[in-house]
């Protein structure tokens, strides 16, 4: 905190400016965004791992805290956002702080996992079809 302080000596506002923004980081929320075609297989409760661009080297658990109720367009597909808590005893993350995460869900065979999508275009392309 002093660190922080001693940045903003000799710096001055203007009337009505941010001066100091208080944060509790000793657990933090994360949003992940899951492709559309995979929200069914995540639940609230289920393990999330990150590996922020900070700490490349650390691999930092949490749970599922939230599923959005919507899915959004992005310029890389459609998405929907995952909500995890993430505890951060050491200090180590930031917010705003960015990276990757993975989701352990329900556990499936090699090949469903290959097969998913050529199983997804038949009971929804297919079936959209049949009169």
């Amino acid at each position: 905190d002093v660190y922080k302080r001693q940045l903003l000596t000799g710096v001055y506002l203007r009337r009505g400016a941010e001066l100091l923004t208080l944060e509790d980081t000793r657990t933090l929320e994360a949003e992940i965004d899951l492709p559309e075609a995979d929200v069914g297989l995540v639940k609230v409760g289920d393990n999330v791992r990150l590996r922020p661009w900070a700490n490349e080297d650390r691999e930092i658990a949490g749970k599922v805290k939230e599923i959005a109720p919507a899915a959004q367009t992005k310029s890389y597909g459609t998405i929907v956002r995952v909500g995890a808590s993430i505890p951060n005893p050491e200090d180590t993350l930031r917010p705003a702080m960015t990276g990757y995460g993975k989701i352990d869900c329900e556990e499936m065979r090699v090949w469903e996992a290959f097969l998913r999508r050529i199983i997804r275009i038949v009971r929804v392309e297919f079936w959209s079809w049949i009169p």
